[in-house]
């Protein structure tokens, strides 16, 4: 059950402790009749890390020592891809390229460190993998310096079929509060976090971290889809509790907060919410407020929304989320799986919430899928297509000849729609090509021709991007491996952050995977002379 401190306005007691993790977990495991399976090989683990070797920054760097700190057992089997210890060394070398650059503002370059050490300590890795998705380190081919792009191999080319969503480094804005005075939803400019204590990061810092998750691609569900980053990802993460209520990212504000205080027993002035401080989340704080939240128990931060399952099963966050990016939010999905933190999404428009800024407004439909040409061009990339506007997608699909190539492949797979056949659909298709490029590219479809191609998308895998999804839609394989490495001390985690010596590192990581394990990993690796 959730803290709720009676009289307390402003949040507090960030980060969760480890025993606070291990009470939310169990009493979500009991709730649900869950019971440990079997044992998680903690010494097969340590044996495989101790003596690996990665590289950061042109240093050679050899893991020296490991230690567990088991917070739940695993309650399902343990997968391929889970056992596969040695997948959490891209993770912890993204980290200890970018541990330099803390204080001197060149977030750029640490993010350049970050996924460089990650490509090469992947590529050391017996293993077929392929980046499917990720920010910073994986947009679109190869648009920025050192990115992991999406659909890039890596791995040795041999061995067994992993996908990867990856950021190398997530929160790159320096550690300031908001000027909420001014009516300023958000960050700036730099990378410069000098607060050390996380009790007062209200609302602004939330931690810098590595994050990576792995599928295993060759399951039955075969891994994972790929995915654009040039879109938001709208989400909510709730409480187990909150969820078989039925709520989910699109539900009223009222509904939410009646429903939690009809669950939880409390007030709505006593709810602790939070979602990152930006001018498209305005409107949306404003409903919270007027279903009687405090707007001092909003937690507004500059970043860091993708360890928002970690609070809510602590119990410190009521609910969480609204928009951010995609790959973080589905990483983050990942993480609280285990521990009974839901995460329902729908996709939305970057750029017409960047045009609207301080009026955007999540509650109206134009905003969240005001989508430009270009992320219609993204959105084929990755298989997503817009129901309410098929005509953008399609003509997004290339020539005329490969569109009709489409169609009639999808064809063949028996679609059907009552009142209108697939010669009706041609029929449309013929007038469409017989016209002018000019002419063809205003070309509206008949309502018929929307619902058949609708389905055509559909039966083929495309993703509706006005759909509600939940994480399990995305075709995750259950045998999967989510790594988070801090760099700070994170305001969401029990998590410290990393140590430097002399000559070594001590990483912290937050380990989860496909049995429902938790645990933190301790890692301490020493410079290679």
């Amino acid at each position: 059950m959730p803290v709720y401190e009676q009289g307390a306005v402003r949040p507090k007691g960030f980060p969760p402790t480890v025993e606070m993790l291990r009470r939310g977990i169990q009493a979500y495991r009991t709730a649900k009749g869950y019971e440990p399976r079997v044992a998680f090989p903690y010494v097969t683990m340590e044996k495989v890390l101790l003596g690996r070797e990665f590289a950061c920054n042109g240093t050679k760097l050899r893991i020296s020592a490991v230690r567990f700190h088991e917070i739940a057992p695993p309650i399902a089997d343990l997968g391929d891809v889970e056992m596969m210890s040695q997948l959490v060394i891209p993770g912890i070398a993204a980290a200890v390229a970018a541990y330099p650059f803390l204080g001197t503002g060149k977030k750029t370059e640490a993010d350049g460190a970050a996924t460089q050490a990650m490509r090469n300590a992947m590529g050391q890795i017996y293993m077929r993998g392929v980046i499917k998705g990720g920010e910073g380190g994986g947009r679109d081919q190869m648009n920025r310096d050192a990115a992991l792009y999406m659909c890039e191999p890596v791995g040795t080319g041999w061995g067994p079929e992993v996908d990867f969503l990856v950021d190398p480094l997530e929160v790159t804005n320096q550690a300031k509060p908001l000027n909420l005075d001014k009516g300023e939803y958000c960050g700036g400019e730099g990378w410069e976090p000098k607060l050390t204590d996380p009790n007062e990061w209200y609302p602004g810092y939330s931690g810098a971290l590595s994050l990576l998750a792995a599928i295993n691609a060759s399951g039955k569900r075969g891994g994972v889809r790929r995915l654009t980053d040039d879109l938001y990802l709208n989400k909510m993460f709730l409480p187990w509790q909150l969820v078989v209520a039925g709520l989910n990212v699109n539900s009223p504000a009222a509904q939410i907060v009646e429903q939690a205080m009809e669950k939880f027993g409390v007030t709505a002035e006593q709810l602790v919410a939070s979602a990152l401080g930006r001018s498209r989340h305005k409107h949306t704080f404003d409903t919270w407020i007027e279903a009687g939240m405090r707007d001092e128990r909003i937690i507004k931060p500059t970043d860091g929304d993708s360890m928002y399952a970690w609070p809510i099963v602590s119990g410190l966050l009521t609910f969480a989320g609204l928009t951010g990016g995609v790959m973080e939010g589905i990483i983050g999905g990942l993480a609280g799986v285990p521990v009974g933190a839901n995460m329902s999404f729908q996709f939305t428009s970057h750029a017409k919430l960047k045009e609207e800024r301080s009026d955007a407004d999540l509650l109206n439909p134009d905003h969240r899928f005001g989508f430009s040409d270009d992320e219609y061009g993204k959105m084929v990339r990755s298989e997503l297509f817009d129901s309410e506007h098929i005509g953008s997608t399609l003509r997004r699909l290339g020539p005329d000849s490969q569109l009709r190539a489409f169609v009639l492949d999808a064809a063949r797979n028996e679609v059907d729609t009552p009142g209108f056949s697939f010669r009706d659909f041609l029929r449309e298709i013929a007038i469409a090509e017989s016209r002018d490029p000019e002419i063809r590219k205003d070309f509206r479809f008949s309502s018929g021709s929307r619902e058949f191609l609708n389905k055509i998308f559909l039966k083929q895998g495309w993703w509706d991007v006005r759909r509600v999804g939940q994480l399990s839609d995305f075709r995750f394989d259950q045998d999967v491996l989510y790594l988070a490495t801090a760099l700070t001390p994170n305001k969401w985690t029990p998590l410290a952050g990393m140590k430097e010596g002399n000559a070594h590192f001590t990483t912290e990581s937050l380990f989860t995977g496909g049995s429902q394990t938790v645990f933190i990993m301790e890692v301490d690796s020493v410079k290679v002379s």
